[in-house]
C-alpha cells in the first residue's frame, strides 16, 4: 500500500488496522482472503494519514472514503463496478489525548468501507446490478443505488456507517494488540454500545437500531458470534441449514453489508412487499442525516423503526414455520433475543408504546399500511 503520512504520524498502525479487519473478514476462508488481497492491491491507490487539526473533508472528521465507479461498464452490467479507492485519514493528531486506540478505530472505519466496497466483485454469482419495477439498482460500499426516474439515491447509509463502527470494533478487539479485549462480538452486538471512549464517534447513538435490524435479520436460532470466530465461521458468510434442508445465510444483513446489499432488500421485501425496503431505509436515512445535523432524533420516527422490524420478523417467522426451516423451539430462541435488544433500545431512546401498538407487532394487520406513509 502507498500510505502518505506527515511527520509524526505512525503508519504501521494504519497496517496494524488493515490486518485486524482482513483477519475478521475472511475468517475461516484463505481463499477469500487471497483473492481480497490481490483485489485490494489493484483497487487502492492512495492512503493519506495527515495531521490537519482543523480540517473538515466532506463535512466529517476524522476519516473519508472515496470509491470511484466506473459508469461505463455499469450499465453493461459487468460485475466489476468499482474504479479505485482512495482513504484519508484527517487530524489523527487531535486523538492523542484518547491514545492510539482512537486512531486505530479510525482506520478500521475506513478499511472496512474500503473492504465492503471490493468484495462484491469478486463474489460468485452475485449480481452487482439488475433491474426491478423499472428501476437500476447497483450495489456498492455497503450499500445501494436506486436510479429512479433519472435521479440516483443513496440508500443504506444508516446501516452502512453504523455496523461499519460495531465491525471496527469487534476487529480490534478481536486482534490488535493495542486493546484489551474485552469487549466482545456477543457484547458488541447485542449491548448498548457503549465500549469505551475510544470506539465513541458521531453514529454511536444509532448503534442500538442497528443491533435490533441484525436480530430481526438473524436466521440461527443459536447464534453465538464469539464461538463463530474462535471456530472458524465466517460472521459474514456463514450458512445455517433449515429443519426443511432450505441453506439460509446466518445473517442477512451481516451478509448484506459485506457482500451484496441487495440480498437484504430482496429478503426484507419477499416479507412486507415490493419497494418496501427501498422506503424504510430512505425514511431511515433521513432522521440520521437530521440527527447528524441537529444533534437531536424524532422519537415518533424511531417508533415508526421500532414497529416495522417486529412486524417484519414476526411474518417471517410465521412463514418459515409453514415451510418447516424452523420450529417452536427455534421461533422462541430468536424472539427472545430481538424482544431482549427491543426492550433495551425503548429505554435507551424513551420512546413508549401502548398495549394496542405492541398487539400490532404480533396481529401484523398493519403489514401493508406500515410503509404506506413513506416516500421515495
Amino acid at each position: 500500500m502507498n500510505i502518505i503520512a506527515d511527520n509524526g504520524v505512525n503508519k504501521t498502525l494504519f497496517s496494524e488496522a488493515y490486518d485486524c479487519n482482513l483477519k475478521l473478514i475472511c475468517v475461516g476462508n484463505d481463499n477469500l482472503k487471497s483473492k481480497l488481497s490481490s483485489r485490494v492491491n489493484d483497487k487502492l491507490k492512495t492512503v493519506k494519514i495527515v495531521s490537519k487539526p482543523n480540517e473538515i473533508v466532506n463535512n466529517t472528521k476524522p476519516g473519508v472514503t472515496t470509491t470511484n465507479f466506473n459508469h461505463e461498464i455499469n450499465f453493461q452490467r459487468d460485475k466489476d463496478i468499482i474504479k479505485s479507492v482512495n482513504i484519508d485519514i484527517y487530524d489523527s493528531k487531535f486523538y492523542t489525548r484518547f491514545y492510539i486506540k482512537n486512531l486505530l478505530h479510525t482506520e478500521a472505519h475506513e478499511l472496512f468501507h474500503m473492504f465492503s466496497a471490493l468484495v462484491p466483485g469478486i463474489m460468485k454469482n452475485n449480481k452487482n446490478i439488475y433491474y426491478e419495477n423499472g428501476n437500476l439498482y447497483y450495489n456498492c460500499i455497503g450499500n445501494y443505488m436506486v436510479y429512479k426516474n433519472n435521479e440516483s439515491v443513496e440508500l443504506g447509509l444508516m446501516f452502512t456507517e453504523t455496523l461499519t463502527d460495531l465491525l471496527a470494533t469487534i476487529s480490534l478487539n478481536t486482534y490488535s494488540p493495542h486493546y484489551y479485549k474485552r469487549d466482545t462480538a456477543n457484547k458488541i452486538l447485542r449491548t448498548n454500545h457503549f465500549v469505551g471512549i475510544e470506539n465513541i464517534s458521531d453514529y454511536t447513538f444509532f448503534t442500538s437500531m442497528t443491533r435490533l435490524a441484525l436480530a430481526a435479520f438473524n436466521n440461527d436460532p443459536n447464534v453465538d458470534y464469539d464461538s463463530m470466530i474462535l471456530n472458524g465461521q465466517n460472521l459474514f458468510f456463514s450458512r445455517i441449514k433449515g429443519r426443511n434442508g432450505q441453506i439460509l445465510m446466518k445473517n442477512d444483513l451481516l451478509y448484506g453489508y459485506m457482500a451484496d446489499p441487495l440480498h437484504t432488500k430482496r429478503e426484507f421485501e419477499k416479507i412486507i412487499g415490493p419497494e418496501s425496503y427501498d422506503k424504510f431505509i430512505y425514511a431511515l436515512d433521513e432522521v440520521f442525516k437530521n440527527a447528524l445535523n441537529t444533534n437531536s432524533i424524532d422519537k415518533d420516527k424511531i417508533k415508526l423503526y421500532m414497529k416495522v422490524l417486529p412486524i417484519f420478523l414476526n411474518l417471517k417467522l410465521k412463514k418459515y414455520k409453514q415451510l418447516g426451516i424452523f420450529n417452536d423451539d427455534d421461533i422462541v430462541k430468536i424472539t427472545s433475543n430481538f424482544n431482549k435488544i427491543w426492550n433495551e433500545i425503548k429505554k435507551e431512546y424513551g420512546v413508549y408504546f401502548t398495549k394496542k401498538e405492541i398487539n400490532e407487532f404480533y396481529s401484523c394487520n398493519i403489514k401493508y399500511n406500515l410503509i404506506k406513509g413513506l416516500t421515495l
